[in-house]
């Protein structure tokens, strides 16, 4: 990376500062509510905390990386939104299906 683009980027000690300081409690449950309402359940079968832990561990963890013009709240709801997507489309390779509509049209034969 140039220094061009870490200076674009936060360092993981101001994301741990900005994360801090994003983190409250009210935020906390708007974005939980937030990844919920984005179908974080039906379609990667996540919990919105499941998607808000994943979230943090993957910017704490700089496999997201943090541009600096981001603005945090917009930033985390997308990097959220990329992990259910991500997920969905696990999902719909594992069961073999193109659509959520698919997998639970789909008869179970589990117990036939």
């Amino acid at each position: 990376m140039t220094d061009m683009e870490s200076d674009a980027h936060y360092s993981d000690v101001e994301v741990e500062d900005q994360l801090i300081e994003v983190l409250t409690n009210a935020n906390i449950v708007r974005l939980i509510s937030i990844f919920v309402n984005k179908g974080c359940v039906v379609l990667a079968g996540m919990s919105g905390e499941d998607v808000l832990h994943s979230v943090i561990v993957k910017v704490l963890a700089m496999e997201r990386k943090w541009p600096k013009e981001a603005q945090a709240i917009s930033y985390l709801i997308q990097t959220g939104k990329s992990i259910i997507n991500n997920e969905s489309e696990k999902r719909k390779h594992q069961y073999n299906v193109e659509s959520v509509e698919d997998y639970i049209s789909k008869p179970n034969t589990d117990y036939e």
